[in-house]
This record gives structure tokens, sequence and C-alpha cells, in this order.
């Protein structure tokens, strides 16, 4: 892949949608356990259902917006944003109920990208290419569901607190909009040769 826009997309699903769906998933039960030392196994079981359930709500309402648009970079780029900008407010918040709130967003801002994310590789990529830009996205962005896990807990270990590692994750989401902002506003086959 000699192509800069398909390594683009890559990285914009490494920094973005999965850093965000696994940091989420490895790390919710931790922040939530952090939220009240009280709570029990099922309390926090509980607790965490319900920024999936927001979030699978979330995707819906934000794929059908960007299909009746046909408009998915912004579709992709706003969700994520929001679940950044979820991230840093988390740092200040210390009440239960909001925390779930912004958990929610964080949630609801990785998972809702994925549908408008995955519309764009398809929009200038055929045949051949559209299989292995397709692998090369897909092979490049899983990792950062490697990684970000991994560098939120390195970094907790580090520190002896989240509030770093919700800054790493922050970052990463950070970056996942900006990349995003480099591509072109409306993408069509043959705007990018692969």
């Amino acid at each position: 892949m000699k192509n800069g826009k398909t390594w683009l997309l890559a990285f914009i699903y490494f920094f973005g949608p999965v850093a965000g769906l696994f940091a989420a998933s490895f790390w919710m039960p931790t922040i939530i356990k952090s939220l009240s030392k009280g709570y029990s196994a099922e309390t926090v079981g509980f607790l965490a259902m319900i920024p999936w359930l927001f979030a699978a709500i979330m995707m819906v309402i934000v794929g059908k917006s960007a299909d009746k648009k046909a408009e998915w970079r912004y579709h992709s780029q706003i969700p994520v944003l929001i679940g950044a900008i979820a991230v840093f407010l988390l740092l200040f918040v210390k009440a239960p109920f909001i925390s779930i709130v912004l958990l929610s967003f964080i949630t609801a801002g990785a998972l809702s990208a994925f549908g408008p994310f995955w519309a764009l590789p398809n929009k200038f990529l055929t045949g051949a290419a559209a299989a292995a830009g397709i692998a090369l996205i897909n092979a490049v962005g899983n990792l950062g569901g490697f990684a970000a896990p991994y560098i939120i807990g390195f970094i907790k270990t580090a520190t002896g607190s989240m509030h770093y590692g919700l800054i790493a994750l922050g970052v990463m989401m950070l970056i996942d909009v900006a990349l995003l902002a480099l591509l072109p506003k409306r993408i069509t086959r043959g705007d990018i040769e692969v």
C-alpha cells in the first residue's frame, strides 16, 4: 500500500474508535469501582452496562444520520470529539451519576464512529485495492485496541493514578479528531488512488 490516504485511515482507526472501545471496555469497571469503594461487583456490573446501552442507541442514531445526509467524515469525527471532551471532564468529576453519564459519552463517542468510519474506505477503494486497503486499515487500527489499554495500564502503574491514563486516552481521541480533519469533506471514487 503506497497510498497515504489508506494509511491515514489506518491511523484514524488506531487512535479513535478502536482505542476508545478497548480502553473503555477494559478500564470501565475499574473506573466505576473507584467512584465508590462500597459498590459490590453486581452494582459495578450493572453500572457498567449503562454506557454500552447508551452507545448502542447512539450508534443507530449516528449511522442513520450519516447515511441520510450522505456525510461520513463529520459523523465519525464529532462523536469521537464528544468522547474526548467527556474523558477530560471525567478527570474533574467525583459524583457517581455524572461519571456514569460521562462514561456513556466516552463509550458512545468511540462506538458511534465505527459505522461512519467504515463507510469512508468504500467511497474510494474498489476491487483488489479495496480488499488490501481494508485489511491494512483493520490490521493497523486493531493495534490501537491492543496498545490503548496497555498504555493506560502502564501509566496507571507508573503514577498510581487513573487520571494520567485517562489523559492519554483523551489525547489519543483528539489525535483521531485531528487526523479525520485531514480527510476531504466529501470523498468519492476517484478522489484517492490506492
